[in-house]
C-alpha cells in the first residue's frame, strides 16, 4: 500500500520536528483484509522516544486521522516498531489497541 499522504506527514518540516515524529521514521504501511492498517515505525538512531502525554497523543492521532482520512479502506490503525508490536512509543499512551480516527485533536 502506498503510503503518501502518511510519508508527507514525516517529510513536512514542521512535522518532523515535531516531538516524538523527529525521532521516528516510517518504514512501511500495510493494510489487512478487515481494513485494519499497520504503521510500522523505527527509531532514529535507536535513541529512546521522548514526548510529554500530549505530544505522543497528538502525533498518533496525525498518523491515524492522516490515513483514515485519505484511504477510505482503512477502519483502524495499528502501530509497529521495527516490525512488532510494542507497548508505546514514548511511555504514556497504550498501543496494544486498535485507534480510529478522532478529529475532535484537529484545529479546525
Amino acid at each position: 500500500m502506498t503510503s503518501d499522504p502518511l510519508a508527507a506527514l514525516f517529510a513536512d518540516p514542521i512535522g518532523s520536528q515535531a516531538p516524538v515524529l523527529k525521532d521516528l521514521r516510517l518504514r512501511g504501511v500495510y493494510l489487512d483484509a478487515a481494513g485494519t492498517g499497520y504503521v510500522d515505525l523505527a527509531p532514529v538512531e535507536q535513541r529512546e522516544v521522548r514526548a510529554s502525554v500530549w505530544e505522543e497523543l497528538i502525533a498518533l492521532y496525525a498518523m491515524v486521522n492522516t490515513l483514515s482520512q485519505n484511504f477510505e479502506e482503512i477502519r483502524q490503525v495499528r502501530f509497529l516498531v521495527d516490525g512488532r508490536e510494542v507497548q508505546t512509543l514514548a511511555g504514556h499512551i497504550e498501543l496494544s489497541r486498535k485507534f480510529t480516527k478522532r478529529m475532535d485533536l484537529v484545529r479546525q
